[in-house]
């Protein structure tokens, strides 16, 4: 299908921008997505550096800065190991439903015709077809749609190709099967809420996502914080899709820095709070330092 390469960044951290807004909140005046990890018997500097999965290619721009910090290390760390080659064929097979089920029979006939025109629309197949996917599957799948343009990049992309032309390698936080399973432990219900919420709500949405990239490019803390709270939907699921990830990944990670010198780019959700990935590094014994770079556009 032509929208798998995007959906499977979605479904990697759709959460990164959902949540994105809790990410560097608590931090004070502190606001780079980049941050320099020392201490602890460290031979050398990592670094860890806060993505958003998906833009549009002319929000996209990757700092001299971020390139020089990756250029200084030996290793990449991601979310998963994208440069897998079963990676696309385990992600395919598990954002289907068990046994080929179609949902639709769990839909109104009101939600079924008003699914089924978005899909149409969109992706020329309806709920005929797409309904075996699991309920995330599609709710990403309307999600995507609300970046205006067809070929959405990502930062996991480029870092990806700039491993390659390295010849550095790039390892995994997390397998396939435990990230989607984070999803399957979400009530199926909640999920089917979230699809007829972003198809009621498209407008204001696609509102929020321009804003919230805004505010990611001009790292406006604030701004992010505000955007966050106004959005209630990922709240019940906080822990299970956010904070108990960062505390299983902290032990990871701290092989991977003491390994060698690593570039770490994670979700920019999971950078911040007291919960988040700084906060716990730091708890550690670790340092971690913001590094700056770009500019504050209207500041």
């Amino acid at each position: 299908m032509k929208s798998n390469r995007v959906i499977f960044f979605v479904l990697v951290g759709l959460f990164s921008g959902c949540l994105f807004f809790d990410s560097l909140a608590q931090r004070g005046e502190e606001s780079s997505l980049l941050w320099k990890i020392t201490g602890n018997d460290l031979p050398r500097p990592s670094y860890l550096y806060g993505t958003m999965h998906m833009l549009c290619p002319e929000d996209f721009t990757m700092d001299p800065v971020v390139v020089n910090c990756f250029a200084s290390t030996q290793q990449v760390v991601m979310e998963l190991d994208i440069d897998d080659p079963t990676m696309m064929q385990k992600m395919t097979r598990l954002s289907m439903n068990a046994g080929g089920k179609n949902i639709s029979s769990e839909l109104t006939s009101g939600q079924l015709s008003q699914l089924d025109g978005f899909l149409i629309a969109n992706y020329g197949m309806s709920m005929q077809q797409l309904g075996v996917m699991k309920p995330f599957t599609l709710y990403s799948m309307i999600v995507v749609k609300l970046l205006r343009c067809e070929q959405p990049v990502s930062f996991e992309m480029e870092f990806l190709r700039m491993s390659q032309q390295a010849g550095i390698e790039i390892e995994g936080l997390e397998t396939v099967e435990y990230q989607m399973g984070v999803f399957d432990s979400i009530p199926a219900t909640d999920q089917i809420e979230w699809i007829f919420a972003a198809l009621k709500e498209k407008d204001d949405r696609e509102g929020e996502l321009a804003q919230m990239i805004k505010h990611y490019k001009n790292k406006d803390i604030d701004a992010l914080y505000s955007l966050f709270i106004e959005n209630p939907e990922y709240r019940k699921h906080l822990d299970v899709l956010l904070h108990e990830r960062n505390k299983q990944w902290i032990p990871a990670i701290k092989e991977f820095i003491h390994e060698k010198p690593t570039f770490i780019a994670v979700g920019a959700g999971h950078l911040g709070s007291n919960e988040g990935v700084i906060a716990m590094l730091e708890k550690e014994g670790y340092t971690l330092e913001a590094v700056p770079y770009g500019t504050h556009a209207n500041r």
